[in-house]
């Protein structure tokens, strides 16, 4: 199967609502943003012990393809070539007419502005490809609700707009390569050369550098080990349903951070938002600022930072301190943390800034 025949989907209507961590905590973001057509199952579950029966004794993660492939811990790439989306090493060209002049572009990253370049290049009737690692809609898809965004009153959530202009894209004849990474760009007399990491090569006369954001890291050694079990960078819209009668703590002071407190507060039992600003307003919309103001079961904690945490096996307690009389104070019996912050790709991120 060619990588054009991955058409867009919806979301699973089966959630996979259980606790998970590490490497399948990744999987199944991934599939998700990806629209890859999928279900979880628990390995203790009885569905999961016969699939485990099948495969026999195999490192977990597993991934059963619909041709019966099994894939033990499988990595992006092994994910790409497996569901035949990996991009050939043929040297294909992507047309695009860019002011008079017909050239060829590949966009690199999918999210709204990768979203938006593939739309207008392939409704013009040019040859597309998006190339992201990440998956469609980038960082925008963890927001659960944004109430600002232009042409919707009552507020959509960051996928929804997402996989609008990604079917949209595709309706016009834009193609994606999900699950796979731009590592080399090189001029070369036919155009741009642009290899990517499953070994795929295209050729381009323009490529588009859409790289988005990626999460600020809490800069915790202690807690970056935790990253997927109980630690999450800006994984709200999708895990909370995982915070169910939980504490939870959301750290970030900008709109993701207030979006995301105020839709975990539908499930957990006291969300508290930890912001290293002074107030609230320095950095977040004041309609947000007004419905946390609002609402009974969330905690502000200002001038305030996370500087340790840690648990067996799961985050149970987080260290935050306070920035103005520098007093640490531990949080929690098995709290939950949401990190919101992003850094622009295109500059070094800065852990813990």
């Amino acid at each position: 199967m060619d990588h054009v025949a991955l058409r867009p989907a919806a979301p699973p209507d089966e959630q996979f609502h259980q606790a998970s961590s590490g490497r399948a905590d990744e999987l199944r973001a991934v599939l998700q943003r990806c629209a890859m057509p999928h279900r979880f199952v628990l390995a203790g579950s009885v569905e999961g012990r016969a699939l485990l029966a099948d495969a026999g004794e195999r490192r977990l993660p597993l991934m059963v393809m619909p041709n019966g492939a099994v894939l033990a811990d499988p990595s992006d790439v092994d994910i790409a070539r497996a569901s035949g989306t990996a991009v050939a090493p043929d040297r294909r060209r992507y047309n695009l007419v860019v002011v008079v002049v017909v050239v060829v572009v590949v966009v690199v990253v999918g999210g709204p502005a990768g979203l938006s370049a593939a739309v207008y290049g392939a409704s013009e009737g040019l040859r597309t490809l998006v190339i992201d690692a990440g998956g469609l809609g980038g960082q925008a898809t963890s927001s659960s609700a944004i109430r600002n965004y232009l042409g919707f009153p009552r507020g959509v959530s960051g996928g929804e707009p997402a996989r609008r202009a990604y079917q949209q894209a595709w309706v016009f004849g834009a193609r994606f390569a999900f699950v796979q990474r731009a590592t080399s760009l090189a001029r070369e007399r036919d155009g741009i050369v642009v290899g990517l990491d499953t070994g795929g090569v295209v050729v381009a006369d323009a490529v588009v550098r859409a790289t988005g954001a990626s999460y600020r890291r809490l800069g915790v050694e202690s807690l970056e080990a935790l990253r997927g079990a109980g630690v999450h960078y800006g994984a709200a819209a999708t895990e909370a349903p995982l915070a169910a009668g939980q504490d939870v703590h959301v750290v970030g002071g900008a709109n993701s951070a207030g979006q995301a407190v105020l839709h975990l507060a539908r499930y957990a039992r006291r969300a508290t938002l930890v912001v290293r600003a002074d107030t609230l307003a320095a950095g977040m919309s004041h309609y947000l600022v007004r419905q946390i103001e609002e609402t009974s079961t969330i905690g502000v904690r200002t001038a305030t930072e996370v500087v340790d945490g840690g648990g067996t096996g799961r985050l149970e307690r987080l260290v935050l301190r306070d920035r103005a009389w520098h007093r640490p104070s531990e949080r929690g019996r098995s709290p939950s943390s949401w990190c919101t912050g992003c850094w622009p790709r295109d500059r070094p991120s800065v852990p813990g800034r």
